[in-house]
């Protein structure tokens, strides 16, 4: 059974319950008054009276335990226990007249439960028999004649109406236990909220002129907290209490409002305007813990039928999505980016390429020194574009798992000088002399070509290069004077398409040298990492000094995480 037929079930008994009530009380009032008003004329008591009222009274009782889900046995039972001392203590009922009404009364009660089929005709015998019980005891006299048809009308009518009270009771408990075993089942977590003390706090709005419910929270935003604290939770289910980390008594009572720095304001008005106009479905996010920080998705599981006040919500975590979706944004702005960097990036040497080939064709008398030197700007052009082409396959191949490195014992000296010649870059090498280590020498010269030329791009003046030896690794340490990396910025700008910040005066950058750089410094069995300066920035590349299957990564950098 679903939670929503278990739930209309329900609501349609009570509904049933009422209309039954109401039936059985003016039936029996036709029946019985007539008899009473004979009764009091022949009888020896006016209890009988009371004998012919107390079972609508123990109807009713019943009836609103049933209609206030607060039925209890304890309370039917006290109740007829109560009725039955009245009886008689105050009207002089004989003990053995009454017990023997009661008796009858839950003695047909519980048979009628196991006669679903032929219930109707059950109380017909059963009440021919409780008349045949009357006058076999003697009251043949036109008042017991009378007292027994009182008696039968009161007894049947009470079997009857008692019958299906105690039926539709047992449904009803079982079809709670039902709803309560999926409501805990569940693996979101699930509220019942009560809505009439704010359907009313709405109603006096009205009064005072408010029309337009948003319009007046958003002149009014005191007023979010004050009403949406008259939403009443009811209950609760165990994956609740998970979400929030609380017992589940604790989240019952007046709905907590999280105003988290303002993020929610806007969806709690959104709810209040939905109960406002009494829509049937709601979607919304809130953020309904800041330490730490939680984003829920808020739905109202089902319609609610005409008139009620009450609804199901569910609510799911869905903080790891908003993350991901955050995160796919700043990436999607990070490649519109990155497309109008490479865009440029590779436009400017090309231009100069094209404009320099297109010159060295048409000037046939063009001097020697002047060719060499247009001859020069082309070939530093082209490696310009082809470093560009370089990063990205590297970048790409990286991504499909498919990049690959082949290192051999290099002097690393050697080879730093080497790419600041190729770099056209002077730069102060700092070395102890001869320091090697296992690289595979293109990628290592790849990965100092991007930390020299980001420090052109991004750092003061004066940049240095340190290499220094232990016995696992040589460290290479690019420096510079520059304003440095922002803190929260020092380890994603190890991430593809991200940069600190915009360089002044020179060609945009695409964000990927520093991210190609890491991961082919891992992939020879190294480290690259950002640290501050007083005085700059510090780029430290270590590759290790024994071959691949000996080497470890250093133990201070083993935390830092892959591009």
């Amino acid at each position: 059974m679903t939670l929503q037929k278990a739930t209309d079930q329900g609501g349609a008994a009570l509904g049933d319950i009422g209309r039954r009530f109401i039936w059985t009380s003016t039936f029996f009032a036709a029946l019985s008054v007539p008899a009473v008003l004979v009764v009091n004329q022949t009888a020896e008591s006016a209890g009988y009276l009371w004998v012919l009222a107390s079972p609508v009274a123990f109807i009713a009782v019943n009836t609103w335990l049933l209609v206030s889900k607060t039925y209890r046995v304890d309370i039917s039972l006290g109740f007829l226990a109560f009725a039955a001392a009245a009886s008689h203590t105050a009207f002089g009922v004989h003990a053995t007249d009454l017990a023997t009404g009661v008796v009858l009364v839950m003695a047909g009660s519980i048979i009628a439960l196991y006669t679903p089929r032929w219930r109707r005709e059950f109380l017909i015998v059963y009440s021919l028999f409780m008349a045949g019980m009357a006058m076999w005891w003697g009251r043949v006299d036109g008042g017991g004649v009378l007292n027994a048809f009182g008696m039968v009308a009161s007894l049947t009518l009470g079997t009857y109406f008692l019958t299906n009270v105690m039926r539709v009771a047992q449904e009803s408990t079982h079809q709670v236990g039902q709803y309560q075993a999926v409501l805990n089942q569940l693996p979101i977590a699930i509220f019942e909220d009560d809505f009439s003390s704010l359907v009313n706090e709405f109603g006096k709005l009205r009064g005072q002129g408010v029309a337009d419910v948003r319009q007046y929270l958003t002149d009014n935003p005191t007023e979010i907290k004050r009403l949406m604290g008259h939403i009443n939770v009811l209950d609760a289910n165990q994956s609740a209490a998970e979400l929030y980390g609380e017992d589940r008594q604790n989240l019952l009572g007046p709905l907590e409002v999280v105003e988290a720095n303002g993020r929610n304001t806007d969806a709690y008005i959104t709810e209040l305007e939905a109960i406002w106009n009494n829509d049937s479905e709601i979607a919304n996010e809130v953020v309904i813990s800041i330490d730490p920080d939680i984003v829920a998705a808020v739905k109202w599981l089902m319609r609610p039928q005409e008139g009620a006040r009450r609804h199901f919500v569910a609510i799911t975590d869905i903080t790891e999505l908003v993350r991901a979706r955050e995160t796919l944004t700043e990436l999607n702005r990070s490649k519109d980016e990155f497309v109008a960097a490479i865009s440029h990036e590779i436009r400017t040497p090309l231009t100069a390429v094209l404009g320099f080939a297109t010159e060295l064709a048409n000037n046939t008398t063009m001097a020697d020194g002047e060719r060499s030197d247009l001859l020069d700007l082309i070939v530093e052009q082209s490696k310009e574009m082809a470093y560009i082409v370089e990063d990205l396959l590297v970048s790409a191949r990286a991504d499909m798992g498919a990049l690959a490195v082949a290192p051999f014992q290099k002097d690393i000296p050697t080879l730093v000088r080497e790419t600041l010649t190729e770099l056209g870059q002077r730069l102060r090498v700092d070395h102890p002399g001869q320091a090697t280590a296992f690289v595979d020498p293109v990628r290592f010269r790849q990965i100092v070509r991007n930390l020299v030329t980001n420090a052109q791009r991004y750092g003061g003046k004066n940049r240095w290069i340190e290499i220094t030896e232990d016995p696992d690794f040589t460290s290479v340490m690019v420096s510079d004077d520059g304003p440095g990396v922002p803190p929260e910025m020092a380890e994603r700008i190890f991430d593809s398409f991200v940069t600190a910040h915009e360089p002044k005066a020179v060609t945009a950058s695409m964000g990927l040298g520093l991210s190609v750089s890491r991961h082919l410094a891992e992939l020879m069995g190294g480290t690259l990492v950002y640290r501050a300066a007083t005085d700059g920035s510090r780029f430290i590349l270590k590759v290790p000094t024994k071959p691949p299957t000996e080497a470890a990564i250093p133990a201070a950098d083993s935390t830092l995480q892959t591009s």
